[in-house]
């Protein structure tokens, strides 16, 4: 089995794309699609169950990647990594309100980009791992809710 960690590429210009393909895969991750449309990608995502995307903001002037990330992050629990060319405040500012796991600016360095996927990765195994024993120790106080204890006067159950 292929244990290697899964990235999806949503980004709008085909060069950068395919530049950013053959980096990501340089560095030993697989990745499991490459579309220009955020719009076009549910199926696929829900197919390849990426470890995390890599997320243009602006597709044709609009910020599609933003409303994008957020059913990424919300609805499937998949980390995403901006990469824009865009710096500006505003367009930051409603970046972050989605809880991007990184942030980078086209140009992009490898070495950089590199750091903010092993960081994802780290971050949202993490995450991952901290849902799971939540829902351990809630179903363990649903349990012991429902269990009465009766102590006597010598401190005997």
């Amino acid at each position: 089995m292929d244990d290697r960690i899964n990235i999806f590429i949503i980004e709008d210009d085909l060069i950068f794309s395919n530049d950013l393909e053959r980096i990501v895969t340089s560095m030993g991750y697989n990745v499991c699609g490459n579309f220009n449309k955020p719009s076009e990608v549910l199926e696929a995502i829900k197919e390849c169950k990426p470890d995390l995307v890599l997320l243009d903001i602006n597709f044709n002037g609009k910020t599609e990647g933003i409303e994008s990330s957020k059913t990424l992050i919300n609805d499937y629990e998949i980390p995403v990594v901006f990469i824009t060319a865009y710096s500006e405040k505003d367009l930051l500012d409603e970046a972050l309100k989605s809880l991007p796991y990184a942030y980078l600016i086209k140009p992009i360095k490898e070495t950089e980009l590199e750091i903010a996927i092993k960081l994802t990765v780290a971050h949202s195994k993490l995450t991952k791992q901290l849902r799971e024993q939540e829902k351990k120790f809630e179903s363990m106080i649903n349990i012991i809710g429902g269990i009465i204890l009766f102590i006597n006067i010598n401190q005997k159950v």
